[in-house]
Formats: structure tokens, sequence, C-alpha cells
């Protein structure tokens, strides 16, 4: 059957509308059976053949300390004042959202999967997201970087060595990890938990997109923070599923590319390298906000001709109690 896949399969279950209508970016689904919210992103990669599926999820919150951690005075303080999702709840919307991972052909969690950084919260990640996918890809987010949540005190411990204990168990480089699917789609993990780009990201960027080009490849960024779209038109986005903030700024404030931010040297290399060539980059996914958004990047192809990027942000996997929440993206 032509365009067959497990997933359109499985997608094809009785569902209802939470919200928006069909064809448009605003759609999100609920199935009557697991109760998991949806929402769908296809694009035509002008290749043909069988379809490339992906799935997304962001922001499951990871908050568990085991007895190691509570040694930890860092960590015990954050045990006691950290209550959301506490004592590994977020599990069960996690596993809720994996069942599904072996629809696809690529799983990738857009950051804020740890709610911080202990024992306790990498296990559940290993337990819930690499035992049950090992070839998820999991992106930072600024949770992931920090032993001290909500205790109102700055972490003890430096970055470079709460890095190097995510680096020491994560499966893929944290920074910045690329490959092609099916010889039809390059996807890019990008690094961008701190609110900026790093070094390096910009030359490996920038090979990936000759790469793209060259190939004939569609290719999608995923990141834990949106970027600007440059539109003063998107200062006060609603959303259109809210689980945490109503409306979002995407054009100031501290969003990267922000008119309002001195960018440094590695991060406005990479927006740039972004915002010009929309050609061959064909979607940002990223999570960060909670709730549901979309917004459209006004960026340009290598030749300058305007074009759009589409930033769809996924909300949270943690809300509507535990319920699950994932982005379908299949590439045709």
């Amino acid at each position: 059957m032509e365009n067959y896949t497990k997933a359109g399969e499985y997608f094809s279950r009785p569902s209802e509308i939470i919200c928006g209508s069909v064809g448009q970016p605003t759609l999100i689904r609920r199935f009557s059976d697991t109760g998991v919210y949806f929402r769908s992103f296809t694009l035509d990669s002008g290749k043909g053949g069988e379809p490339v599926e992906l799935l997304q999820i962001t922001d499951m919150h990871f908050n568990l300390c085991d007895e190691s951690d509570l040694a930890d005075p860092e960590l015990a303080l954050t045990a006691k004042c950290r209550k959301w999702n506490a004592n590994g709840e977020s599990a069960a919307s996690a596993k809720k959202a994996m069942a599904l991972s072996g629809l696809f052909d690529r799983t990738i969690i857009t950051g804020d999967t740890l709610d911080y950084l202990s024992s306790g919260a990498i296990d559940m990640l290993e337990k819930y997201i690499w035992n049950e996918d090992p070839g998820a890809i999991v992106c930072l987010g600024g949770h992931e970087l920090t032993k001290q949540m909500q205790t109102g005190r700055p972490d003890e411990t430096s970055l470079s060595e709460r890095l190097g204990r995510l680096e020491s168990v994560w499966r893929h480089d944290i920074h910045y990890h690329s490959e092609v699917i099916r010889d039809k789609v390059l996807i890019v993990a990008l690094d961008n938990s701190q609110s900026k780009y790093l070094p390096g990201q910009a030359d490996k960027l920038r090979a990936d997109i000759e790469l793209a080009r060259r190939e004939g490849l569609a290719m999608l960024i995923f990141e834990h923070e949106p970027v600007s779209t440059g539109d003063p038109a998107d200062s006060n986005v609603k959303s259109f599923l809210r689980c945490d903030p109503e409306s979002c700024n995407f054009y100031s404030g501290n969003l990267i590319g922000s008119v309002n931010r001195r960018e440094d040297q590695p991060t406005r290399e990479v927006y740039d390298l972004i915002t010009h060539n929309a050609d061959v980059i064909r979607g940002i996914f990223c999570g960060h906000e909670h709730s549901a958004f979309y917004a459209d990047i006004m960026a340009y192809a290598a030749d300058g001709t305007p074009m759009n990027i589409p930033q769809p942000l996924l909300e949270g996997n943690v809300y509507n109690n535990q319920a699950g929440h994932v982005m379908r993206i299949t590439i045709l």
C-alpha cells in the first residue's frame, strides 16, 4: 500500500479533536483508548518512496532522588523543595508516550527530560527512554544542567563538572548529533540549553547543510528552546492548548536571535546559518514553553529568496494528568 507505515496505521485509531481543525498546525487530537494527545506534521521531501516517521516528545521532567542523591546536600535540598512530579510521578506519562516509539524510525526528545541532575533521574532516563528505544535521541534542556531546583540557591558544582556527568551517561554527543534516515531526511539535535549556541556547532551545521543540499535531503532541527521568528507580529502568540503559559513572545525578549539580545559569535553564526538556508532546513521542533504553540520563522533560501521555516512547539508530556503528548512527524 502506497505510503503505508506502522505509525500511519496506529494513528488512524479512534481519536477526538481537542482543538484546531484538520489541515491546520493547531490541530490536536486525543486517542480514545489511551488518552494520549497527539499533533501531526507532514513534509513532502520530493523524493517519494517509503515515508520516514519521527516521534517527538518533550519536557518529561523526571524528578527522583535515590539514596546516593540524598547523601548530597545539594540534591537533598532539591528533594525537599521540588514537589512537581516528585518521586518519579512522570514515569506514567513517559511510558504512555514511549509505548509509541516502536512505530517510528526515530524518537527525539527535545529537552528537560531530567527535572534536575540526579542519579535517580538518570536511572529513569535509562529505564523509560533508552531501555525502551536504545536509538532515541535526547536533547539537553536547562533542567539537565542543574542540581538545584526551587532551592533559591546557585549550583555549587561547576557547569563543566555537571556537563561531564551528563557526557558520561549520554548515548550520543550532548551538544550536536546528526544522522541521515533512508536517504530522505537529515535530522540534527542541537544543544541550546543555555539559551545560546556553542562553539563548534556552526562548523558541523554548515557541513550538514552542504550535505543536505548536495544529496537533496530535507533537514530538520530538534532543540529545546525556540528561536526568534524575526516577526514583530509574534510578540504575543496565544497557545492553542494551554498547559502553562497562555501566550509567549516569539519575537523579542531573551530568545536566540531576538532584536533585544547581543549575541555571542557562536550563537549569531548558528542562527544566521539557520535563517539563511530555509530551502534546506524545513522545520525546527522544540519544547521549553510547556504549552502548545506554532510560529513560522522568517528566513531566506541560500539564494536570498524569502521563505518561512515552521517552528512548532510541542506541549510538555506531563500535562493533563500525565496524559502523554507527542508529535508525529512524517516525511513523504
